[in-house]
């Protein structure tokens, strides 16, 4: 288990421009209480061993640079704590959030993530032009869109028990929703003004609210 902990006064930030690879024994990459950042600009690759990104309630987790691959399993360190943040053309192939949600996903404008896994969080979000994609479950309370996000999946609120809420928060904003079977669509969509947002259905869904 790597720690990353902070006892300065000012919050500090480790960055690892290079890969994270683990082939021999699982790793776990995790934020203590205090204020502190992890940056990662390679990829992620696991061979037969896992590798666990968590963050506590005040950690954050940036992916920047070019086009890469992320194969770790990302968590709070308890449910509704760290922040992922998309800051270039990356990848996830596991599930983010899965045991414990995370408090907040963003990804930054010009930017994209593509997730193939399970999502869970309290709120995500899309800044200016940035893009989501996603092909596994969403289990989100509050999705903000200023950007374009493509939905593959399933849809409901972080504890699967109600509505989440989509809005759509620009002009430009764009959601896709598309399936190779009936989906189920359980979120309130809604504009932050009138005449904000586009929404393209493609294929059979089924939407249980608004």
């Amino acid at each position: 288990v790597l720690t990353i902990t902070d006892n300065a006064v000012a919050a500090s930030t480790l960055t690892i421009s290079g890969d994270i690879t683990a082939a021999t024994a699982a790793l776990t990459i995790k934020t203590d209480d205090n204020t502190s950042g992890l940056v990662v600009g390679g990829a992620v690759t696991e061979t037969s061993v896992a590798i666990k990104f968590q963050l506590d309630d005040t950690g954050t987790l940036a992916f920047t640079g070019t086009t890469k691959n992320i194969d770790g399993i990302i968590d709070g360190v308890a449910d509704n704590e760290g922040t992922v943040n998309f800051e270039g053309v990356t990848e996830v192939d596991e599930a983010m959030g899965g045991a414990n949600h995370l408090k907040l996903i963003n990804v930054a404008t010009g930017k994209s993530a593509d997730l193939n896994a399970a999502v869970n969080a309290t709120a995500f979000t899309t800044t200016g032009t940035g893009s989501a994609n996603f092909d596994g479950a969403v289990g989100v309370d509050t999705i903000t869109n200023n950007g374009t996000m493509t939905f593959n999946s399933t849809i409901d609120n972080e504890a699967a028990n109600g509505d989440g809420a989509l809005v759509m928060n620009a002009t430009g904003a764009v959601a896709n929703f598309n399936g190779s079977s009936a989906l189920e669509y359980d979120m309130v969509i809604t504009a932050a003004t009138d005449g904000f947002g586009t929404l393209n259905f493609c294929l059979l869904y089924t939407s249980d609210a608004a």
